[in-house]
């Protein structure tokens, strides 16, 4: 008997088994690695079944493998204004595919050695070696909390001799931008009847107190500057808004480039996107094929996270070319 064990797994519920079998027992992770260690009970790393030479391997397949948009056969599907949408979220996607791919390849490996052992697993890991062998036990997962990926930003204050950060999630800070944009909108927005006869420059997210010296020197030569900001407000106290103020550049952002009309207009784009997103994920038979690793395909179990993030992004990509050809 062989137990796949990872840190979704209880390990109260392996105990009875190990005590009574003295089974095989690979961890997949170094949180399930240190609490074997930490109980004295003899295991092994699932990273002993992979050698520097196959890491090297899985990495270049999955390099391969998350760049599935470019395809021929659904390439057009995912095309939106001459921009592929499956590229715009590509390094996300390729690091959520490498641990996998791992975790795939170690326990075929595995497997390979140890053909007419039961094994007893849960979560992925059964997911896996259930598509190798029938003689497989599943088990429960643990009730975990799992956590979201910390997007927060800190924030520095300053107020006289006072210096402190805060914390904001970054839907709270959209939220904050948009409100100092609106604010101060109309108290430093240059008409555009008032450009120089020189070039134009358009600065993207250039901090206004990192760069206040160039703010500074362009202002003072012939050169038009526009400054377009998407994380962090052009201005959020008095010294920036005295920055931008004396620079006499021009600011755009979100709130200064959308409308009602550019908002209807996307909304009838998404909806004429989704006719596509449709017709993608009925390429079953590409996709069956695609995602094959080792002679197997993890279609069933990749699928379901390609469609999560692309679902999730096609919206604001979507929004974020239409705000840039304005710009």
């Amino acid at each position: 008997m062989i137990i796949l064990f990872d840190s979704s797994m209880d390990f109260k519920d392996f105990y009875p088994i190990i005590k009574e079998k003295k089974p095989k027992i690979i961890t997949f992770d170094y949180e399930s690695h240190n609490l074997f260690e930490e109980k004295n009970i003899e295991h092994e790393v699932s990273d002993e079944y992979s050698t520097q030479k196959d890491l090297e391997y899985i990495q270049e397949k999955s390099y391969l493998f998350a760049h599935w948009f470019d395809k021929p056969e659904i390439s057009h599907l995912v095309n939106y204004a001459e921009i592929n949408i499956g590229e715009c979220f590509f390094n996300n996607f390729h690091s959520k595919l490498v641990p996998y791919l791992k975790k795939f390849f170690e326990v075929t490996k595995l497997f390979e050695f140890n053909k007419n052992s039961t094994y007893v697993s849960s979560s992925i890991l059964y997911e896996i070696i259930s598509s190798l062998t029938t003689s497989v036990i599943k088990l429960k997962i643990k009730n975990i909390d799992i956590k979201n990926y910390d997007d927060s930003i800190q924030i520095p204050i300053n107020i006289g001799k006072l210096s402190f950060s805060i914390k904001l999630k970054y839907n709270y800070l959209k939220k904050l931008t948009k409100f100092f944009e609106k604010l101060f909108q109309f108290l430093v927005l240059q008409k555009y009847t008032k450009l120089k006869s020189g070039n134009t420059i358009l600065f993207i997210n250039f901090t206004t107190k990192k760069y206040e010296n160039i703010f500074k020197i362009l202002n003072e030569s012939v050169i038009n500057l526009v400054k377009f900001d998407r994380v962090i407000p052009a201005i959020w106290n008095l010294e920036t808004y005295s920055i931008i103020k004396k620079s006499n550049c021009f600011i755009e952002n979100h709130s200064s480039l959308i409308d009602k009309l550019m908002k209807k207009s996307i909304k009838s784009k998404i909806l004429k996107l989704e006719n596509n997103t449709n017709l993608l994920w009925q390429q079953n038979i590409f996709f069956e094929s695609f995602f094959s690793f080792e002679g197997k395909s993890f279609c069933n179990k990749i699928k379901p996270l390609l469609l999560k993030q692309y679902i999730e992004i096609i919206s604001n990509i979507l929004q974020e070319i239409e705000l840039t050809k304005k710009l």
